[in-house]
């Protein structure tokens, strides 16, 4: 079985970080026929402002969560191209089809990480939807954030690691 840990409180393995950069891309593609670009922000100054969020967790041979967050303006476009419809960013079904597309990025990753042997599951989607919105965690957690550009607009990821014997989030099938 191969295994990666989250080793300190800033790191998230690399092996991870490229797996979801792998999945993103590839689900971009097969749903929106191209592929994002990545933008590396170590620095953070990406927000994700009036928006909407999608949060998944995992549990199994690795702990963690990823957040799937999209501005406004990203999000009715992409929602339009994932639907085949126009939704109004207001609508109460706005939230389903994010998290619609939140679960078809973390099965890719899922079944991604089981080809490296690494065995997860994942939680239904969390979704939050407001003004300002940045989710926030307790201090310390690793974590890194992915930015990519698509024709909408930008897309970020956070990538959030627990530390041993802390967990967050749900568990799968909740």
């Amino acid at each position: 079985m191969s295994t990666f840990q989250f080793t300190n409180d800033t790191a998230i393995p690399e092996e991870l970080a490229s797996c979801v950069k792998v999945s993103v891309s590839s689900v971009f593609h097969k749903t929106f026929g191209y592929f994002p670009s990545f933008q590396d922000d170590d620095e953070e100054t990406q927000k994700v402002g009036d928006g909407v969020v999608g949060i998944i967790s995992y549990v199994g041979d690795i702990t963690w969560l990823m957040m799937l967050g999209f501005p406004k303006d990203c999000a009715t476009g992409l929602v339009t191209k994932f639907t085949g419809f126009e939704l109004d960013y207001d609508s109460p079904d706005m939230g389903d089809v994010v998290g619609e597309m939140a679960n078809v990025l973390a099965g890719d990753v899922v079944a991604r990480l089981r080809e490296g042997s690494i065995k997860v599951t994942m939680s239904l989607p969390t979704i939050i939807k407001g003004s300002n919105v940045e989710p926030l965690l307790p201090r310390g957690f690793p974590s890194k954030k992915l930015v990519f550009t698509v024709p909408e607009g930008i897309v970020m990821i956070k990538i959030v690691g627990s530390k041993p014997g802390m967990s967050y989030g749900q568990t799968p099938g909740t």
